[in-house]
């Protein structure tokens, strides 16, 4: 009797071991994603690989850093930080930043220029683009001179990590230490 109850148990268990897998719209095989944010933190700054200056307000011209934390991530795994401005009921897709997974907890970012004032959203997708996160800022008009103190119109183009975007955001990666 304790025999079939360990064969059982083992068989359980491996059972557990085994990956979930799904099926795309092509009909391959793909491994289900076991992404997961383990800290989403909008900044002004990150310092020593951690978030600085935790914020959500900013002034238009000033430079914003989308600090994630993944977890159940493994080498090749990437994700992507979607930042997209709200105002005067038009919402526009400001940049997609494709960041690369090293681990099983990575700790990523990325850092943005905020051209337009208006309500800021930082959307963390996997790379299937489905939603796996997300952060709320507030951009409000510049005081300072020199800087645009007019709202500008909407660019009608998407900006990507690229050379030749307009809007230049970086991209930054660590494996953790724990």
């Amino acid at each position: 009797m304790r025999t079939i109850f360990s064969l059982i148990f083992m068989i359980f268990f491996l059972l557990t071991l085994i990956p979930i897998y799904a099926q795309d719209d092509s009909g391959s095989t793909l491994e289900q994603s076991q992404l997961g944010v383990g800290r989403l933190i909008i900044c002004g700054s990150i310092v020593e690989r951690e978030p600085a200056d935790a914020r959500q307000a900013f002034s238009a011209g000033e430079v914003a850093c989308a600090f994630t934390e993944i977890v159940g991530g493994k080498p090749g795994d990437k994700i992507y930080h979607v930042w997209t401005c709200i105002r005067d009921s038009e919402t526009q897709e400001v940049s997609k930043i494709e960041l690369p997974i090293g681990h099983f907890t990575w700790r990523t970012w990325s850092k943005l220029p905020l051209p337009y004032p208006g309500e800021w959203v930082v959307l963390i997708q996997d790379h299937s683009g489905r939603e796996i996160g997300r952060a709320s800022i507030t951009v409000k008009m510049a005081d300072a001179p020199g800087i645009q103190t007019s709202a500008p119109e909407f660019s009608k183009e998407r900006h990507y990590h690229s050379s030749h975007s307009q809007i230049k955001p970086t991209i930054e990666g660590v494996k953790n230490d724990f």
